[in-house]
């Protein structure tokens, strides 16, 4: 189609937004229409690159015919052959994207554990400069036991301004996924200003790597 993959993004994500807008409206089709979403991604379980992705596209309206001849539905079951596709893309590439995180954050903690390290960054996106603009986000694990500092900055929703933040988690120490732990309690912090917030990272950074040395208490 010639359109580039952030292009293909847009439109992908704008026909989601749209088919649930028009499915919610008429809610005989809904159940449906997210079978068929859902059995068109599943038909793209083999793109597993967003370019893979974007060369399926061609093949989308093919995709959906065939996803709706396994379902048994008819065509007014179908409905808007574009936004359905659309939404099945968008699925898939989020499904793709939460994928190649996962790779990556496995990777290196994998490397990180062989180089004897006691702490890696798993993921880390945006800047702590750009916050009011773009969230930054930035997962640490520390690897003896698994557990992370997710560290972040937002705008406010009603202020505007930045909110410097950081919360304890329990990460599978393998894999680098977050872990439900009724042990560790919500742990977060926010701070107005980011000289705070560095030092409560920092420390919390110190803290934990002495009670994992220990298996001491898991303190904040």
């Amino acid at each position: 189609m010639g359109e580039r993959l952030p292009e293909l993004v847009r439109r992908w994500r704008a026909a989601e937004e749209r088919l649930y807008t028009v499915v919610m409206v008429v809610p005989e089709h809904y159940e449906r229409r997210i079978r068929l979403v859902r059995a068109v991604a599943d038909e793209l379980r083999s793109s597993s690159t967003p370019e893979e992705l974007a060369a399926a596209y061609p093949r989308a309206p093919d995709l959906v015919a065939t996803a709706s001849r396994r379902l048994g539905l008819l065509p007014e079951d179908v409905g808007d052959v574009e936004l359905v596709a659309g939404a099945a893309f968008s699925l898939r590439y989020g499904e793709v994207l939460e994928e190649t995180h996962r790779d990556r954050a496995a990777r290196r903690a994998r490397t990180a554990r062989e180089a004897g390290h006691e702490w890696v960054v798993l993921y880390e996106t945006g800047s702590p400069e750009t916050g009011l603009l773009a969230p930054y986000r930035r997962l640490e694990m520390h690897l003896p036991d698994g557990l992370g500092l997710h560290v972040f900055v937002e705008p406010h929703p009603e202020t505007m301004r930045a909110v410097y933040g950081v919360e304890a988690v329990q990460l599978d120490p393998a894999s680098g996924d977050w872990v439900a732990d009724s042990r560790l309690p919500a742990q977060r912090q926010t701070f107005a200003a980011r000289e705070p917030w560095v030092e409560a990272v920092a420390d919390r950074r110190r803290r934990y790597g002495n009670s994992a040395a220990s298996r001491g208490e898991r303190g904040p």
